[in-house]
């Protein structure tokens, strides 16, 4: 215990000596006549501080210099310099941490302006920030905007990506996710089969993530009552992901469990349109002559 207050000790005050010396290069810029308050190399400083502060958890102190910070490079660099997305990264962090959606928001359609006046509007970084909106809007439950920003994105990076890059797969798993909570089930669908068939040609049939991918359109044919449907997509899931993992991993159990569940449901189904059957028959014969 005392080693570890110790240690907790030397961390507290080693962060406060990198403070007060970011503090003090910050103010040698700001007093060059050559440099200013408003030069790139003293935004990547606030940054720096601004980052400090987040991981001391002072948002409040780290939101006044990172927003300081981000006014400066977005003015004095172009909206493609690595320095933007990481600062603006920062920041919303910390606007989460404070509840300040609304300032993520701003920040991000600020942001997108710029991209578009800088580098043009099919620059692939214009469909990440429609992307980062997406992400966004779906963690507040606003999924109408998620899925216009998540299609914003795909229309953009089709155009630049080839067809399985990571960005486009995960704008497609994010996309179909969002159209399950909105009930678009077509558009679920078709992105799920769309990502089967993208991972498969570039990862082969048989891999891990091609069987998560069955598992996905799987589990959604099972939520939307399809059970034929279900079973044949759970089944191709759990026969490419038990020659991957463990007999006894907890996803093979559950997908058993699954395929057992859509079984007897189509038994049920069956037997009931069955007795359906034979109960209009047994009507159609017990009708006298004639009648």
């Amino acid at each position: 215990m005392v080693k570890l207050g110790n240690r907790q000790s030397k961390m507290k005050a080693d962060a406060k000596a990198y403070e007060e010396e970011l503090k003090r290069k910050i103010t040698e810029k700001e007093k060059d006549p050559k440099i200013g308050a408003n030069h790139p190399e003293t935004a990547v400083l606030l940054t720096r501080l601004g980052s400090l502060y987040t991981s001391m958890a002072k948002w409040k102190e780290a939101a006044q210099v990172l927003e300081r910070s981000l006014d400066v490079i977005s003015l004095q660099l172009k909206a493609d310099h690595p320095q933007i997305p990481l600062t603006l990264g920062l920041l919303a962090d910390v606007y989460m941490k404070l509840d300040k959606p609304s300032d993520i928001e701003f920040r991000f359609n600020q942001y997108d302006k710029k991209a578009v006046l800088d580098v043009g509007v099919e620059h692939p970084l214009v469909g990440e920030i429609k992307y980062n909106l997406g992400s966004f809007y779906r963690v507040r439950s606003r999924y109408p905007e998620s899925r216009q920003s998540y299609e914003a994105s795909l229309d953009i990076w089709y155009k630049r990506l080839r067809p399985d890059h990571p960005r486009m797969v995960s704008a497609y798993t994010e996309l179909s996710g969002v159209c399950r909570i909105l009930g678009m089930n077509e558009m679920a669908e078709k992105l799920l089969k769309k990502l089967i068939k993208l991972r498969a040609k570039t990862l082969g049939e048989e891999h891990l993530k091609v069987g998560e991918h069955w598992k996905d359109l799987g589990l959604f044919y099972k939520n939307i009552g399809k059970p034929k449907e279900a079973e044949g997509a759970l089944q191709k899931a759990l026969d490419i992901l038990a020659k991957g993992l463990g007999k006894q991993s907890p996803l093979l159990s559950y997908l058993r469990k699954a395929v057992a569940d859509v079984q007897k449901e189509i038994a049920a189904e069956t037997a009931a349109r069955t007795a359906e059957t034979a109960a209009a028959e047994s009507k159609e014969t017990a009708k006298p002559p004639g009648g």
